[in-house]
């Protein structure tokens, strides 16, 4: 044993060596190791008159490895002070970006939208036509596709002479509705 291990009873080596040989799942499910009264000893109670001396007998009377130490002076060095330095700046450029995209984001909000005119659909054309009069000639755009890829179109005077023509129009055709 070195010289901070014969501080430690040795019944808590015992128990340590116990709980290291128990399977991975019951050392995690019993929190690994047991042992009394970590942070204080067995008096009822205790007081003191200063900070000062709390402080002292913690650093005297309680383990290092529960956090009982002084923090000197001397554990930042020069590098820490430049990387909290650096790390004060990117967080100081985060929180200018995050008010600057909220502003931005306010201002856009507060904009009224430029009101547009309606638009009017064109007029329907007029005609005059009575049932068995001849339609007068019109073309047509298809939903199907030519062999250049680009949409057909149907010409009313095409069909003359060849064959019957019969318009008809789904107004919900393809809508899904």
């Amino acid at each position: 044993m070195s010289a901070e291990n014969k501080k430690i009873p040795s019944e808590w080596f015992e128990e340590f060596e116990a709980a290291a040989k128990r399977p991975l799942k019951n050392r995690l499910r019993y929190a690994f190791i047991r042992t009394y009264k970590p942070v204080m000893d067995d008096a009822e109670f205790r007081a003191f008159d200063t900070m000062p001396d709390y402080r002292r007998w913690c650093e005297e009377n309680l383990p290092r490895w529960l956090g009982y130490a002084r923090v000197s002076e001397d554990v930042h060095s020069p590098r820490d002070n430049r990387v909290k330095n650096l790390e004060m700046k990117i967080m100081i450029k985060k929180a200018l970006s995050f008010v600057l995209m909220l502003m931005a984001a306010a201002i856009a909000a507060a904009q009224t939208p430029t009101p547009t005119p309606a638009k009017t659909a064109p007029p329907a054309p007029h005609t005059n036509l009575k049932v068995g009069q001849p339609a007068p000639d019109f073309t047509l755009a298809s939903t199907a596709v030519g062999p250049d890829g680009r949409g057909l179109r149907f010409k009313l005077s095409d069909f003359k002479g060849k064959k019957n023509v019969v318009l008809a129009i789904y107004v919900l055709a393809f809508t899904g509705g």
